[in-house]
């Protein structure tokens, strides 16, 4: 095997690796991620039942919706 071809393959190892590392972190560990920390909506919604203000609900529950 020839100098360029150990450094073609060296590179494609590398660059396969980068890429599985990338779609790990993308469709496994952050969707299991944001599946275990997403807030408990009933806690929230006490909370915002609780609050006497109106606007104050409405902007905490703008922060519920995301929007």
């Amino acid at each position: 095997m020839t100098e360029i071809e150990k450094s073609t393959m060296h590179w494609r190892w590398t660059a396969l690796t980068v890429y599985l590392l990338i779609c790990f972190y993308d469709f496994l560990f952050v969707p299991v991620w944001y599946g275990l920390n997403r807030p408990d909506i009933s806690q929230f919604m006490d909370i915002i039942n609780a609050t006497e203000d109106t606007l104050v609900q409405m902007e905490l529950m703008k922060k519920l919706t995301g929007q």
